[in-house]
């Protein structure tokens, strides 16, 4: 019988992005490369970006936020500057994203 899971992660969270990490690759593997950085980022920004490139291509969404949490905890890139998300959309030919407004997530979770 096959079982479908809904993975719910924070770009703040190391250790959301190793579980992340051990998923995508299937290596369980204990050693996952991480720079932690200075401070901790807004992430909205990189969240509505998530949202909206999972919603116009599922599976390249996916690897976008990948992307997204990898720059972040590899690379300390920061996270919360639209700028960066934008570079890195394009990269994924996604430069045509609508986000939500910030307001999306307390229309759904009704806060």
């Amino acid at each position: 019988m096959r079982h479908k899971a809904i993975l719910y992660s924070d770009f703040n969270c190391p250790f959301c992005y190793a579980l992340e990490e051990r998923l995508v690759v299937k290596n369980l593997m204990p050693e996952i490369d991480i720079a932690f950085p200075i401070g901790k980022p807004n992430t909205l920004k990189a969240i509505q970006y998530s949202i909206a490139a999972s919603r116009h291509e599922p599976l390249l969404g996916l690897v976008f936020r990948h992307t997204l949490a990898r720059e972040f905890w590899v690379n300390g890139e920061d996270i919360s500057d639209e700028a960066f998300i934008k570079t890195v959309a394009h990269q994924f030919q996604f430069d045509s994203l609508r986000v939500d407004s910030a307001g999306w997530a307390c229309n759904r979770w009704k806060c």
